[in-house]
């Protein structure tokens, strides 16, 4: 478990060093090129210092790489919710094994259109990552600190959690009108997250109001 955690630790400052990588050719490009070369969209700034400043046969090189970078990303991402939601939830539903590989098959068909729906919905790609960065704030955050550091937690208020937090965040838009309030003064990130605890608080302070009465019931 300790290794598990620090090896989780250790790749999380070597991504940084990755990452890092493109950030600083976007600085060579921007010192590099001249402003007409610029595009005014930021997101094909790399591709055109590339393009400009490079080689063909590295420019093949580049481009390939790039690709095979998105398909890889593109597959586990597609796998990777279908296998979690098929393991922790359609498991306890479906106890046929046929039934269980057919709705995960369905459900990766599913998320497939769900992304290509956020995909067409945002076309730049920094809305992009920032709609699914949202996903795991809204929905998963809050059920994840609660799971690791509590020591008395139900299924049950994890999945009320979950659908409330996703839900608000979807619908946020519609709700903040209703509501009067300002849909950029209130981020739905924001809003969704806020939500997500309120089953948890719920909960705490039933269990905290059940303790009281059991324990005067004693007393008594």
């Amino acid at each position: 478990e300790k290794v598990a955690a620090r090896s989780s630790v250790i790749a999380g400052f070597m991504y940084l060093t990755i990452a890092l990588i493109p950030l600083f050719l976007g600085v060579v490009a921007v010192k590099l090129l001249p402003a007409s070369d610029i595009p005014a969209d930021k997101q094909f700034l790399l591709p055109q210092l590339i393009l400009l400043k490079t080689p063909p046969w590295l420019q093949i090189i580049f481009f390939g790489a790039l690709v095979s970078a998105i398909l890889s990303t593109a597959s586990g991402a597609l796998l990777a919710p279908s296998v979690l939601l098929s393991e922790n939830l359609l498991s306890k539903l479906v106890r046929d094994d046929k039934k269980l590989l057919l709705l995960s098959r369905v459900s990766t068909v599913l998320l497939a259109a769900w992304a290509t729906q956020m995909a067409v919905a945002n076309r730049h790609i920094h809305d992009l990552v920032t709609e699914s960065s949202a996903i795991g704030l809204v929905a998963l955050f809050v059920p994840f600190v609660v799971g690791y550091y509590a020591k008395r937690h139900e299924s049950a208020v994890a999945i009320v959690s979950i659908i409330a937090g996703f839900a608000t965040w979807q619908f946020w838009p519609f709700i903040a009108l209703e509501l009067a309030l300002n849909e950029k003064d209130v981020p739905s990130a924001i809003a969704g997250l806020v939500v997500s605890m309120a089953p948890y608080v719920g909960y705490y302070v039933l269990c905290i109001t059940r303790s009281a009465f059991s324990l005067v019931r004693k007393n008594s």
